[in-house]
């Protein structure tokens, strides 16, 4: 068999398919979550829960989550006001929003002309990507693999929507007025831990608006000084942790391009909507490996690209094993075969297959109907996605153990199923030789 052990998760389940800076950013993402429990953890129902008193009549009151004796407290208290219809200053990863709760007329007008700018829609902002989707005409391709995989994040998402049918409709008018342009609404689903909980409590979604530009507010006190009496408390989390915009895309059907440009940058919203392919084995160190790499070179050949083109063409491809260990080498058998092909294997590290690899994955050939199997047995709605490498229904052996010439058979058992998968693809790539 296969290289086994423990599959101990990596700190990254995409490690091997997306850029370092990326891979960085995903674990200060992951970072935000961290303090959850310390923040909102489960909130207590109090009669009695007292903010910091106002310094001044005409102002909101700055509430420092550091400082309170239970945020969570202050949490319950922010929650009932925006239950209650008041503007409330929140935090999120890109700077201090002002938000109210999407139904409700009440201070919604404050709202809009914040800032000067009533013509700027407000954004509706959501708790999860499937919110969102009930309020938006289809999504589907590279649109709908870019918002699977932004979300929850700062990226914001300028969509199709019909003002009179579906959710939609049951929105007050005038907040529909706040949020459409000529059939268009701005949705977000934020990354920062607070926001996250509050969204996920509230009976209805957030419109909230930034006064944007240079004026972005970094902090609870620079919100303050933007939005004054328009709001009735600002929840201070600290410095925002980009302190810039969110980065802005227009999605239309199948097709996304970046309206306002802002954390995320084009390249990577670029490999994030790219089609995610991997193949699966046991330790990730010989067939899967093989047949990721032979997968690549095919693909470039057909699209006449380098490997390091393929996610701009929208294609990446992985690989990984059902009970690998991370960052054991390929094979060496596997090595010197494929080398034939011109293909280099030794900078391979293989990795286990995780639950973040297989719901971001857009499809997945195992190596055997057992892999298959293994994997469905606990995401039985991943069917579609999990399919096996030969269509005529055959396992492809493992080859470890058995010397250069059942490498050899493996590898062109491995190739020949890669052609006809790409016989499916609308551009088949070029014949390979067999060695």
């Amino acid at each position: 068999m296969e290289s086994r052990g423990a599959a101990a998760a990596p700190s990254n389940g995409f490690r091997s398919i997306e850029p370092p800076a990326l891979a960085r950013r995903k674990v200060l993402n992951r970072q935000w979550f961290k303090s959850l429990p310390r923040l909102c953890g489960r909130i207590r129902f109090r009669s009695e829960a007292v903010l910091p008193t106002r310094q001044s009549r005409d102002m909101p009151t700055l509430v420092d989550l550091s400082s309170a004796p239970d945020p969570r407290d202050q949490l319950h208290e922010t929650l009932q006001q925006l239950t209650g219809g008041a503007n409330v200053g929140l935090p999120t990863e890109t700077s201090y929003i002002a938000a109210r709760l999407a139904r409700g007329t009440a201070g919604l007008e404050k709202l809009r002309t914040a800032c000067g700018d009533s013509s700027e829609p407000l954004t509706l902002v959501m708790a999860s990507r499937e919110s969102v989707l009930d309020f938006v005409s289809p999504v589907e391709g590279a649109a709908e693999r870019l918002l699977r995989r932004c979300w929850p994040g700062p990226v914001v998402a300028s969509m199709d929507v019909e003002p009179e049918s579906g959710l939609f409709g049951r929105l007050d008018a005038e907040v529909r007025d706040a949020v459409i342009r000529e059939g268009v609404a701005r949705f977000w689903v934020p990354g920062h831990p607070l926001m996250r909980e509050i969204l996920r409590l509230l009976p209805a979604p957030l419109v909230v608006r930034t006064c944007g530009g240079n004026s972005l507010a970094r902090t609870g006190q620079e919100l303050i000084e933007q939005f004054g009496d328009v709001l009735e408390t600002v929840l201070d989390d600290g410095p925002a942790r980009f302190g810039q915009p969110a980065t802005r895309v227009r999605i239309s059907h199948d097709r996304w391009t970046v309206e306002q440009e802002g954390v995320v940058g084009e390249t990577t919203l670029t490999r994030l909507a790219s089609q995610l392919f991997v193949f699966v084995c046991t330790g990730n160190t010989c067939r899967s490996p093989m047949a990721e790499a032979l997968f690549r070179k095919l693909l470039c050949e057909s699209l006449d690209c380098e490997e390091d083109e393929l996610a701009e063409r929208g294609f990446v491809v992985a690989s990984a094993g059902i009970s690998a260990r991370p960052g054991m080498p390929a094979a060496p058998e596997a090595v010197q075969l494929l080398a034939r092909d011109r293909v280099d294997l030794s900078g391979h590290a293989s990795q286990p297959l995780t639950e973040q690899l297989l719901l971001q994955a857009d499809r997945i050939w195992t190596m055997t109907a057992g892999h298959r199997m293994a994997i469905l047995g606990s995401y039985p709605h991943l069917t579609d996605r999990v399919q096996l490498l030969s269509e005529a229904g055959k396992d492809i052996s493992d080859p470890i153990g058995g010397g250069m010439n059942e490498y050899t058979s493996c590898r062109n058992e491995i190739l020949e199923c890669i052609r006809q998968v790409m016989t499916s693809m609308a551009e088949p790539p070029n014949e390979a030789e067999e060695s």
